[in-house]
């Protein structure tokens, strides 16, 4: 399972923003010879994060991302409008999910326990690397970012071409424009590393959790190399073997004077749900 690249956006500790700031960018997805494009509004209020994602009319996703305040942990809220749900996340769910992860390992590993002698053999090979893994503690996969040096205007951005390369595989590409060059660039930045620190502090104990599990893999972990990149991320083409999945392009940010009223508002009327769906 890899993290999508469009999660992070910008996702670069926390600074005052002058007014509420709205970045507009599109979303391109590439599947079976196909596109869909979707329409992705961050919203950054103080040090509060919105990302509003629209698929269709019917298909429309928020998420609420609020940092630590005294006492109050990191907290995430995800909100599904067509299901009219939402999840709430911290660093205690996320806990308890990673312990449920661990549980399932060692049931599968009981179970492989019963399996004929040959076949046990077979997926013990397989899963040598894993099982290691989850023994030992997973260890990050280095990955390379490179500067190009190529440079292209885009949605009136200068920018510069990064590659992110993970072993041999070419992950992704992505124009940075310097963070002068955006309204409000510095607090964006600053707004945005809380959120960034958050999915990285998860990124890493689930992966400590998911080794060893034979279809899961979330070694890539978007937000580690943003900063090597020291800007704003104006596009960005994500690749499976070679091939476009996903293609981000912002391409406007604007500021409010004040927010909405309902900008931090869940809709009345829907039902709160466990992380594991239960």
């Amino acid at each position: 399972m890899r993290i999508s690249f469009i999660l992070l956006l910008t996702l670069l500790t926390v600074a005052p923003v002058s007014g509420v700031v709205v970045i507009e960018a599109e979303i391109v997805r590439y599947f079976d010879g196909r596109e869909s494009p979707d329409a992705l509004t961050v919203t950054i209020d103080d040090d509060r994060v919105r990302l509003d994602n629209r698929q269709t009319a019917d298909e429309q996703t928020t998420m609420f991302f609020f940092p630590a305040r005294g006492e109050k942990p990191d907290r995430l809220v995800m909100i599904n409008h067509k299901k009219e749900t939402f999840v709430e996340i911290d660093e205690a769910t996320i806990q308890q999910l990673s312990d449920q992860l661990e549980a399932m390992m060692k049931q599968f590993q009981a179970r492989l326990a019963d399996v004929d002698p040959d076949q046990r053999a077979a997926v013990e090979e397989m899963l040598a690397p894993r099982l290691k893994a989850l023994e030992e503690g997973a260890e990050p996969v280095e990955k390379k970012v490179r500067d190009t040096k190529a440079e292209e205007v885009i949605s009136g951005f200068p920018t510069r071409l990064f590659e992110v390369h993970q072993e041999e595989e070419h992950l992704r590409d992505v124009w940075v424009t310097p963070w002068k060059e955006v309204e409000n660039g510095g607090e964006i930045q600053s707004a945005l590393s809380a959120l960034g620190g958050f999915f990285t502090r998860t990124f890493d104990r689930l992966n400590q959790s998911f080794a060893g599990l034979p279809t899961i893999d979330i070694r890539d972990n978007p937000f580690a190399d943003l900063e090597k990149m020291n800007g704003f991320p104006v596009r960005t083409h994500q690749f499976e073997e070679g091939d476009t999945k996903v293609a981000t392009t912002f391409h406007s940010v604007t500021t409010l004077p004040e927010p909405p009223a309902d900008l931090w508002v869940i809709p009345e009327g829907y039902a709160r749900q466990e992380l594991s769906g239960r």
